[in-house]
């Protein structure tokens, strides 16, 4: 074989591993924005839930209601991405426990809550499936090695 044809070929190589490179940081690139995305839109939907199910308030029984409503009432004025994921959790939970008290309710006026409730739980369950395929794709090998040398991190999942 001719020195050329060997040269020929170890260029040809080195340009398929190039490529493969390039197109596996690509696709890890845009999962990464893609998570991203469907985290602020999530977190988005968090906040303007809480402030949809505190305008309402008084479509609750106040007495049993009283502590979910006075902490959905401390995150309404607050980022809530910037908020530790229990301080969310907590939100999401007391959102949760006000939903259920009016879910079987057929009234008109829990239409708007009914809504934005399902909303929200329709992005948190895009949301933790992208990051499962996110997290599932940078800890697999080889891509893990690039994914450290573009520092991304595993997301957390919302729950």
């Amino acid at each position: 074989m001719s020195p050329a044809l060997q040269v020929f070929i170890i260029m040809i190589i080195l340009l398929i591993v190039v490529l493969i490179f390039l197109e596996v940081r690509h696709r890890l690139l845009n999962l990464w924005k893609d998570v991203s995305v469907k985290e602020v839109v999530f977190h988005r939907l968090l906040q303007e839930t809480a402030v949809v199910f505190y305008d309402q308030k008084a479509l609750f029984d106040e007495v049993e209601y009283k502590e979910g409503l006075k902490k959905v009432y401390r995150y309404k004025k607050q980022k809530v991405r910037y908020l530790l994921l229990q301080e969310r959790r907590e939100l999401f939970s007391n959102l949760n426990a006000l939903y259920r008290s009016i879910e079987d309710e057929e009234d008109d006026k829990y239409k708007v809550l009914k809504t934005t409730f399902h909303n929200l739980q329709k992005a948190r369950r895009v949301f933790n499936s992208k990051v499962l395929i996110y997290n599932q794709t940078i800890t697999m090998f080889p891509t893990r090695y690039l994914a450290i040398k573009l520092n991304l991190k595993i997301k957390e999942y919302f729950g």
